[in-house]
Parts: structure tokens; C-alpha cells; sequence
């Protein structure tokens, strides 16, 4: 059996997990929600809290082939916006 890091140990709320990755609560609840990430509660009306790991495990590195990097810039700043 490996041991656990006290990082990879650590429970964290949803909010802090957020915080963690730059996205906000509610995307961390669908991921949640989605199966994307592992929660747990210490009991029925508590928390819901993830592990430090598992959050880390959601960033995935960028390849520079990724077809979302090869979008226009501009089509995805000025969207929305009227000249």
C-alpha cells in the first residue's frame, strides 16, 4: 500500500476548489454532479468536499496541435460585442 501525501490527503470544499483551478462553485458542482470529480460529506447536511489531488487531476496540460488553440482570437474576444 503507497501512502498518501498530506496534499493529496487534504479535503478542500467546493469554493476553495474553484478557487484552486480558476472556475467558480457551480462548475465545480457539475463536475461533481457529472462524475468528473469525487466527493465526499462527513455527514448528511455537511460540505461537500473534494480531495486537493483530484481537483489537481482536473488541469490537463495544453498541446500545441489543440484545435482549440487554433481558433481566432478576435471571433472569441469581440463575440457579443457591436462595433
Amino acid at each position: 500500500m503507497t501512502e498518501m501525501t498530506d496534499t493529496e490527503a487534504r479535503f478542500i470544499t467546493l469554493h476553495e476548489a474553484g478557487r484552486r483551478v480558476g472556475v467558480s462553485y457551480w462548475t465545480m458542482q457539475r463536475r461533481v454532479q457529472a462524475g468528473l470529480l469525487p466527493a465526499y460529506r462527513t455527514g448528511p447536511n455537511s460540505d461537500i468536499r473534494v480531495k486537493v489531488a483530484d481537483v489537481d487531476a482536473l488541469l490537463v496540460p495544453v498541446r500545441p496541435d489543440d484545435p482549440a488553440l487554433a481558433a481566432d482570437p478576435e471571433s472569441v474576444v469581440g463575440q457579443g460585442r457591436s462595433p
